[in-house]
């Protein structure tokens, strides 16, 4: 049992660097994303253009501006959600496995990754519209997408909510009977 606790201890150092190192890719890609299109819209609408199928796009302050709030919108609720992961894992280092904390936060997790979904999937569906408002009759977009990949994300995340839900139940359970015993 030392063994199995000692590779539990291991697995999530590892998993709580992993998370770390994954929320400051998320900060420096944000801030340079938004960096990149105060300073060189053209160079910006460039890496945004095969968004649309037909690679034209019109750039102005305020499309970048949306756009660019977007973007924070769904960094903002990733960094969230890695910080309620990197917390698990650090708690569950320190912790029983069964504690009501780390239910709460698998549980908090899954309604993180939802959340993020949604964003993602709402800013995808708004940014087509945004990078042609300004293209010539004929030429403005708009498209709403919900393919396998959506699907398969949605599964996940009720998955992890589901069990979340489920070890929140186990926890108080395992705590009823220690009172009991």
């Amino acid at each position: 049992m030392k063994d199995e606790t000692k590779a539990l201890r291991n697995l999530c150092n590892g998993m709580s660097l992993a998370t770390r190192v994954l929320q400051i890719g998320v900060v420096v890609m944000t801030v340079s994303l938004g960096w990149y299109a105060i300073t060189s819209p053209e160079g910006y609408a460039d890496l945004i253009s095969p968004m649309t199928t037909n690679g034209k796009v019109t750039i102005t302050p305020a499309i970048t501006a949306a756009l660019v709030s977007l973007d924070v919108m769904t960094s903002v609720l990733m960094l969230a959600g890695l910080q309620t992961i990197w917390t698990f894992f650090q708690s569950l280092g320190r912790e029983k496995p069964f504690s009501a904390n780390l239910a709460i936060l698998l549980r908090r997790a899954g309604i993180f990754a939802l959340s993020l979904w949604g964003a993602t999937w709402l800013s995808d569906t708004l940014s087509l519209p945004l990078l042609t408002a300004y293209n010539p009759p004929g030429e403005h977009k708009f498209a709403i997408g919900f393919g396998s990949y959506d699907f398969g994300m949605l599964l996940i995340v009720g998955f992890l909510f589901t069990m979340g839900h489920a070890f929140v139940l186990a926890s108080r359970i395992h705590n009823e009977l220690e009172q009991v015993v």
